[in-house]
């Protein structure tokens, strides 16, 4: 994929499971850019990355988000990107809490492949860049009776949602050089796009992430006719 500028690439990263390394890694992204001209090197250089596994961090321990405490966030990567999506310098990691990660809601987790969407939008909802989304990881809420989450569960997770990315967005944007959350594409256009984020949304429908149960081996067990 080509861009039309550099890129910060953000992934956090974590565990399903009591004990590491828990038995399912779990991973989302966030692309921070600014002007035509930014600098991913130099915004790499100058970047808060405790300040930002704060915001996560924050995220993943609040209680009315239902994050299951068996789920645990561990490590933050930045990387930066130049227009071909190749790295310009090597990544930096930063463990907040290392493998101990951050819990929030106490009860048992629903399925690994069971998540909830944070969806992100763009000033315009035509052509390309206008869609974003990633998924929470380690679902915890008791659904309602007809099997959505309850208007106060969405409301809990979209105000701990913006709360996050408006502190990553506050932090990248107090860099030398300056960054905010984007989408980014070329799909389907010459001249690839960059818009920033300016909407959070969260549904109240539980959603599934196939990939998440792929390092979940299914034992089975079986028992012959008479």
């Amino acid at each position: 994929m080509a861009f039309d500028r550099q890129q910060v690439k953000l992934t956090a990263t974590g565990y399903f499971g009591s004990t590491a390394p828990g038995n399912e890694i779990w991973s989302w992204g966030l692309k921070l850019s600014g002007t035509t001209s930014f600098d991913a090197a130099a915004h790499l250089a100058d970047i808060d990355m405790a300040a930002l596994s704060a915001d996560i961090e924050t995220f993943h321990q609040e209680p009315t988000v239902g994050i299951s405490s068996a789920c645990s966030f561990v490590t933050l990567k930045a990387a930066a990107l130049d227009t071909l999506g190749a790295y310009i310098t090597d990544a930096v990691e930063y463990q907040g809490n290392g493998v101990d990660g951050f819990g929030g809601d106490a009860a048992a987790r629903l399925p690994n492949q069971v998540a909830l969407v944070v969806s992100l939008r763009t000033v315009t909802s035509i052509g390309v860049a206008v869609r974003g989304r990633f998924y929470v990881p380690g679902v915890a809420t008791d659904p309602a009776a007809d099997g959505r989450l309850t208007a106060p569960q969405v409301a809990n997770v979209v105000t701990a949602a913006k709360a996050m990315l408006d502190g990553i967005n506050a932090t990248a944007g107090a860099n030398a050089e300056p960054a905010t959350l984007q989408l980014m594409s070329d799909v389907g256009v010459s001249t690839p796009r960059s818009r920033a984020v300016t909407t959070v949304l969260v549904g109240d429908v539980y959603d599934t992430v196939q990939r998440r149960r792929n390092a979940l081996a299914e034992n089975y067990t079986g028992l012959a006719l008479a």
